[in-house]
């Protein structure tokens, strides 16, 4: 799976501990740019999730790193606000 592809699965299903949190991160989209930045990161807080046949997903105060099959891919949290509304903007997410 390309990087991109794999950052745009992660951020559609959203924090997935949280469930409805998605519904809250497409709702921040009314607020100011540095509200949302601030928003998602609330939202996501700090965690992770995965295992040995899905990607590896940690959240914390710097961002999200995603790791799979040997593939890192790092996102603050401005970039991954600004992926976020490409996806709205898209009908993706």
């Amino acid at each position: 799976m390309a990087e991109k592809s794999l950052i745009e699965k992660v951020l559609i299903n959203g924090p997935i501990m949280k469930k409805g949190s998605k519904h809250l991160i497409k709702a921040t989209y009314n607020l100011p740019k540095q509200n949302r930045i601030r928003a998602i990161k609330e939202i996501y807080g700090t965690g992770s999730y995965g295992g040995k046949h899905i990607e590896t997903v940690l959240y914390d105060n710097e961002g999200i790193r995603i790791k799979k099959d040997g593939m890192e891919a790092a996102l603050t949290w401005p970039q991954v606000e600004k992926r976020i509304a490409e996806l709205i903007a898209q009908g993706k997410y």
